[in-house]
């Protein structure tokens, strides 16, 4: 009896024949589904856009500074220009630009 094709169990003691599928594959793991496929793309594309969601914000007001500063503009700090466009925009100032930067992390991260 070898290693290769034999195991033991532990509690009987008796020899238990091996996956050979698996062992010819070297002990990986087999091909998921294309249902396990799909949800993992789901998963993965729903917390990356979950994650964008709590930074998106930000993002948007590092922008304006950018073209703050590109076009002349009055450069405002981060808070400052959060501010701004939270007093001038509300809310959806803020997250302007979501759904754009939603279908590319379904899209892409999900890859």
């Amino acid at each position: 009896d070898s290693m290769a094709t034999m195991t033991s169990s532990r509690a009987s003691g008796k020899p238990l024949p091996t996956d050979a599928a698996a062992a010819s594959r070297g002990g990986q793991k087999p091909m998921p589904t294309a249902q396990e496929l799909g949800i993992n793309f789901a998963l993965v594309g729903t917390s990356c856009t979950a994650a964008q969601f709590t930074v998106h914000w930000t993002q948007t007001s590092m922008v304006r500074q950018q073209l703050a500063a590109m076009q002349g503009g009055e450069r405002l700090g981060f808070l400052q220009q959060t501010s701004s466009i939270f007093r001038d925009e509300g809310v959806r100032g803020l997250y302007r630009g979501f759904s754009a930067a939603a279908l590319r992390e379904m899209s892409y991260s999900s890859l």
